[in-house]
């Protein structure tokens, strides 16, 4: 709902004379970080309208901060006067880092693309003024929380020890991980607490740009898939020791899967990982049954595929040759890196676990992905995207997708347009899984394909605004977007 206001705001619907009455469901509702995004987004999108005293609400710390933050959102934002913002140490550069990361995403969900990219910018700006302060670029202990998290932190890590980003020494805070095991690989990253005299630590952000060695601006998905092109072609950021290598082996030949068989690994996304953004990222869930066939057909070809994930998933239908390891007493932390090494290529949505295998050199086929602008680019990534429909249910072309909703995260967004998804068929993903097994080669085990296979897909986003080039599988292309 509040979306939908800014969104009334941005159009110019909403009636000066009951702005008040309109804007209270904004203001008066919303959590403390949650007012001062609103606030950016509202300043930006209303040209810099200061709000009524009777909308900032009782609480003390809103009231004591926002003349201090109105007064820099309309100078910075607004006027373009280039100031930093009225905080110096490091708890309230992480209040800014949220604050801004939530205003980017209000904006770029009621299309107001302008405007988000001042956010961007401005986010990459303050914290690298911040960042120069000292010798040390600290991430902070989320880089190292859940599993998916582990991939930000070694892309930073692998292209700073390229390069390709700062020359400061970079170093992680440790904290409570969902993956002790995985900490291992990050061990001579790691510090128990912040430097004194450091005041700022970068913080996860999935839309904030880094500014190259050579000048440029890239996105975390244009990093990720810089980083995980030097994994597969190079060297893998890192890998298993003999002696867990061996554990996984015996655990999995009790498993029936001997230590010469190939697997591929198997994620589909649900809600019940994290309850507190299931409602909001549900749009990157799938269904476990329709990979059924595509599960077929790889082991018709001699393949194990071994299902990751937690225990609040559903339980797969019994199969032939399908592991549903979760369900396992081999479950564990280790067991997960493990398989991540261990398989020829992996079968994901858009789940930190599917991003873990590029870590380690292995090739992801990304099935039933969501946003577009968050789209891996690499070497030795497929991405078969999901169908995005119109209000009459009708296939939204690529490129309108790219252009117009290539930012869709969340299940509010696409709802804020009248736009939903449709899955890829089980059929899509036999073809996806056959092409990914004819291409792995025997020897390096990396993908290789024919050159100019994905030419269609990267000319259109080529063009697009997103200037990206993603491995798109040729026959679902052909079956949906050739010629629109």
């Amino acid at each position: 709902m509040k979306r939908h206001l800014l969104m009334h705001v941005f159009e110019n619907k909403s009636a000066a004379v009951h702005e008040d009455q309109f804007l209270k469901h904004i203001f008066r509702l919303a959590h403390f970080v949650e007012f001062f995004e609103y606030l950016t987004a509202y300043a930006m999108l209303s040209g810099g309208r200061r709000l009524a005293p009777t909308l900032i609400g009782r609480s003390p710390r809103v009231q004591g901060l926002y003349p201090l933050f109105a007064e820099w959102i309309a100078r910075y934002f607004v006027e373009g006067e280039a100031t930093r913002p009225p905080v110096n140490e490091t708890q309230g550069m992480a209040f800014v880092s949220m604050m801004l990361d939530g205003a980017e995403a209000h904006l770029l969900s009621v299309r107001a693309l302008a405007e988000a990219e001042k956010v961007s910018a401005a986010r990459a700006m303050i914290d690298g003024l911040f960042q120069a302060q000292s010798d040390t670029w600290i991430l902070s202990s989320n880089f190292v929380s859940n599993i998916g998290h582990f991939v930000y932190g070694a892309t930073l890590l692998e292209l700073q020890g390229r390069g390709r980003l700062t020359r400061q020494t970079m170093r992680v805070l440790t904290g409570a991980s969902r993956n002790p095991f995985m900490l291992q690989a990050f061990q001579p990253h790691l510090l128990a607490g912040m430097p004194a005299g450091v005041q700022y630590a970068e913080m996860i952000s999935a839309r904030k740009r880094h500014r190259m060695a050579d000048g440029r601006w890239a996105s975390m998905s244009e990093l990720v898939s810089e980083a995980a092109a030097a994994w597969a072609t190079d060297r893998p950021f890192a890998g298993v020791d003999p002696e867990t290598r061996a554990r996984g082996d015996a655990a999995l030949a009790e498993l029936g899967v001997s230590p010469d068989e190939p697997i591929v690994t198997l994620h589909v996304r649900e809600a019940g990982y994290n309850d507190n953004i299931a409602q909001a990222m549900s749009l990157r869930d799938a269904r476990i049954a329709d990979y059924r066939d595509a599960v077929a057909a790889l082991v018709g070809n001699g393949i194990h595929v071994v299902r990751l994930g937690d225990r609040t998933m559903t339980r797969a239908e019994p199969q032939d040759g399908l592991l549903d390891y979760p369900f396992t007493d081999a479950k564990s932390d280790w067991m997960d890196v493990y398989l991540a090494v261990r398989c020829r290529f992996h079968i994901g949505t858009s789940s930190g676990m599917s991003f873990v295998p590029l870590m380690f050199g292995r090739p992801v086929l990304f099935t039933n992905w969501i946003t577009l602008a968050h789209i891996v680019c690499s070497p030795s990534v497929v991405t078969m995207p999901k169908l995005l429909l119109d209000r009459e249910g009708g296939l939204v072309p690529m490129a309108e997708y790219c252009g117009r909703h290539g930012h869709v995260l969340e299940r509010s967004d696409a709802a804020l347009h009248g736009l939903s998804f449709r899955d890829n068929a089980p059929e899509d993903l036999v073809e996806a899984v056959q092409l990914m097994d004819r291409h792995i080669d025997p020897t390096s085990g990396r993908l290789s394909v024919p050159d100019g296979m994905f030419e269609a897909p990267q000319t259109v986003f080529a063009e697009s605004p997103l200037k990206s080039r993603p491995q798109i599988p040729p026959a679902f292309w052909n079956r949906y977007y050739a010629g629109r």
